[in-house]
């Protein structure tokens, strides 16, 4: 966690009101770096700030989350890919969440998480449909499927750049 005052650092995480917005109760930001090539540690400090997103989010007891698609100059594929990868070994703790959302308006970044998904948890369980969720059960042992799913849709973790 950030201290109020601190500045935040690449690969921390922490909590905030809503503000105005109405669809959540906290808004998690995952801080992350610019990309610079990927010689600087960039996918493993995305993989931090966002398992330390869902590591806050679960400690709060939320019973859902939604990851944003990152910018930051990162490459859509790479990005994509490692959130992916923070998701998926996340889902092997206990936490409270009946959903997992993953939420992108742009083409590109919506297409690479569908590719990611489909390769992490098979074709035939991934669909995007525009301007409504796309739901994708993941197996978990503690908690039977389909308590537990992927879509694409309503935002509530932001993904902001630290300059």
């Amino acid at each position: 966690m950030i201290k109020s005052g601190d500045k935040p650092l690449p690969g921390q995480a922490f909590v905030t009101k809503p503000g105005q917005l109405s669809c959540c109760s906290h808004v998690i930001h995952a801080v992350v770096g610019p990309w610079r090539g990927g010689r600087h540690s960039e996918e493993d400090l995305l993989f931090t700030a966002v398992s330390k997103s869902l590591d806050i989010a679960a400690a709060m007891k939320m019973s859902s989350v939604a990851l944003a698609g990152v910018d930051c100059c990162f490459p859509a594929s790479a990005a994509c890919q490692t959130v992916l990868d923070a998701v998926a070994e996340f889902q092997t703790q206990a936490h409270h969440f009946t959903e997992i959302s993953l939420v992108d308006s742009r083409d590109q970044t919506v297409n690479h998480f569908h590719e990611n998904l489909a390769r992490h948890f098979g074709k035939q369980l991934v669909e995007v449909v525009s301007g409504q969720s796309a739901d994708v059960p993941i197996p978990n042992v503690s908690v039977p499927p389909p308590a537990r799913k992927l879509s694409f849709h309503l935002l509530y973790i932001g993904l902001h750049r630290v300059s």
